[in-house]
């Protein structure tokens, strides 16, 4: 330590260590170009690593969720075949319930009890508000649905907003003379 060839002035954790190990002489290259070992711990060759190479049955999920009501409708990932659809209306008495999120959530819990007991573990989910010349805005049901999905044990495989959007002008509602106040 009291050596003038021995390097003390010592910034990192890392450098520290390597050279209290075996401490380097001075020389003129710069640190940056000096040379410091590996630390990294060898692991025994018997030892190795598997990844979990499962693979997921896939369903799709469409949930249409406006100011007014929730739709969730699984079907196969072709589209073609139903296995299973719920609205908030099926699952709350009052009307102005339909939309909620509490609706939602007891439609999306229903929605992944039916697929598991099908054989399914995973979804990709479509997302899709009024659009068009209507509200592009999702209702308040749409992330309480995905996140009841996800808590009653089903995986996630992608999410996707599907939303129609309007690519030219659109007959608005209220007729020709417009909405009246």
């Amino acid at each position: 330590p009291n050596d003038k060839n021995t390097f003390t002035l010592l910034n990192t954790k890392k450098i520290k260590k390597i050279f209290l190990q075996a401490p380097l002489q001075m020389s003129t290259e710069p640190l940056h170009k000096l040379e410091v070992p590996d630390l990294q711990p060898e692991l025994p060759e018997e030892v190795e690593i598997e990844e979990d190479k499962k693979s997921f049955k896939f369903a799709l999920i469409n949930i249409k969720a406006t100011k007014n009501i929730t739709i969730i409708h699984a079907t196969d990932l072709t589209g073609s075949e139903t296995l299973c659809k719920s609205s908030g209306g099926m699952k709350v008495k009052a009307h102005r319930d339909e939309s909620s999120a509490y609706a939602a959530m007891l439609c999306a819990a229903d929605i992944a009890k039916i697929l598991k007991e099908k054989g399914y573990d995973a979804i990709h989910i479509k997302l899709r508000a009024k659009g068009g010349a209507g509200s592009k805005v999702l209702g308040p049901g749409a992330q309480a649905a995905v996140r009841s999905l996800i808590r009653n044990g089903l995986r996630l495989g992608r999410i996707e907003d599907v939303t129609p959007i309007a690519c030219d002008s659109v007959r608005m509602k209220g007729g020709r003379r417009g909405r009246r106040l």
